[in-house]
């Protein structure tokens, strides 16, 4: 497991705990500041994946396939042959 595995399973090990915290809130008392808490664990959890996501590292992708530039061009060009 490398490190980005990690780390994308700490968040949602923090979300499934912010997820408890703000079902135990609510059973304990309605909207508490204990509920509150849950759901910014929650919210903080969900904008922690979002940053992950964008930060991943893309250049083990293939961007670019051999031809696919041309035949693009050849679609969206008006000129006929």
């Amino acid at each position: 497991m490398n490190s980005n595995s990690l780390a994308f399973e700490a968040l949602f090990v923090g979300q499934l705990l912010g997820t408890v915290v703000l079902i135990a809130g609510l059973f304990l008392g309605g909207l508490t500041t204990l509920t509150f808490v849950g759901g910014a664990i929650i919210l903080c959890c969900i904008a922690g994946l979002a940053l992950m996501a964008t930060l991943d590292d893309t250049h083990d992708r293939t961007v670019d396939a051999p031809g696919y530039s041309n035949r693009l061009r050849s679609l969206l060009s008006r000129s006929s042959k």
